[in-house]
């Protein structure tokens, strides 16, 4: 997406060497597009989560890998195996979710006001 930002500039500038200011703002709003997306989509964020996460599971995989056959079947390494890789994915998943929330600010706010409600004692 940024290689597209990068390009709509790079268009623009040349419309602009070529004098052809008319589509200098086309070019412009091509890339604002692609910027307005980047950033509504939170593409920096959750890239470098996923990433992190791809990491994560690449070492666990690599631990895993390099236990030998008894190794392997000692409980306590497949339970560290297994609630390592809940972990993970738990904890991206809880972040797309996290997400998710704040970008639908509408969503719940009843409910918010129903528990603030019997909180207080009201009903």
């Amino acid at each position: 997406m940024q290689f597209f930002i990068f390009l709509a500039s790079t268009t623009s500038t040349a419309l602009g060497a070529f004098d052809l200011p008319a589509y200098i703002p086309i070019a412009l709003g091509v890339g604002s597009a692609f910027g307005g997306i980047i950033a509504y989509q939170n593409l920096e964020t959750r890239l470098h989560r996923v990433n992190a996460a791809l990491v994560s599971l690449s070492r666990l995989m690599v631990w895993w890998h390099g236990l030998s056959v008894i190794e392997k079947r000692i409980p306590a390494n497949k339970t560290f195996l297994v609630d390592t890789m809940e972990g993970i994915i738990q904890l991206e998943s809880g972040n797309m979710v996290l997400n998710a929330k704040k970008s639908a600010p509408g969503q719940g706010g009843g409910q918010q006001t129903g528990e603030n409600e019997q909180k207080n004692g009201q009903s």
